[in-house]
Parts: C-alpha cells; structure tokens; sequence
C-alpha cells in the first residue's frame, strides 16, 4: 500500500482548523498603544498615546500556525499501535 493510504487527513488540533493563533505580541489587535507625554506651548504637559503597527503578525493580528503550516489540516496515521 502507498504511504497515502495509510493516512487520512484531520483538522490540526493545534490550531482547531483554523490554520493560525491569536498573536501574542498584541493580542489580536494588530497595533501597540505607546503612551508618550509633550509640553504644549502653554508649558503643561499633554499626555496621549502613539498607534504603533504590530511587527509580530504584520498588523493582521494572527500567526500562522507552525504545526500544520497554516493549512488547518494534518495527515494522521490510520494504524493502530500496538
């Protein structure tokens, strides 16, 4: 038999069949909040915050999963152990 037939395709169960994770660089947002702080010509301080994109996922807010290649699927062997 070929190496095929003794395998079947199943859902990752890393992943649940999505094919990627939440990153966890920023949660699933895609942007970092950096909180920064400027004198205004008034000369007090005026705090805010800088949007920064997400390097880890490239601002989509996923990565991909690394066990089934962001495919969502994996081949498992059919055969019992034993």
């Amino acid at each position: 038999m070929s190496k095929t037939a003794d395998s079947r395709q199943m859902p990752c169960l890393v992943c649940n069949g999505r094919g990627f994770h939440t990153c966890g660089a920023c949660y699933g947002g895609g942007v970092f909040y950096i909180s920064k702080t400027r004198l205004r010509f008034d000369r007090t301080l005026e705090f805010y915050q800088d949007r920064l994109a997400c390097t880890g996922c490239f601002s989509s807010g996923r990565t991909s999963c690394q066990a089934c290649k962001g495919i969502g699927w994996v081949l498992q062997s059919e055969r019992a152990a034993g």
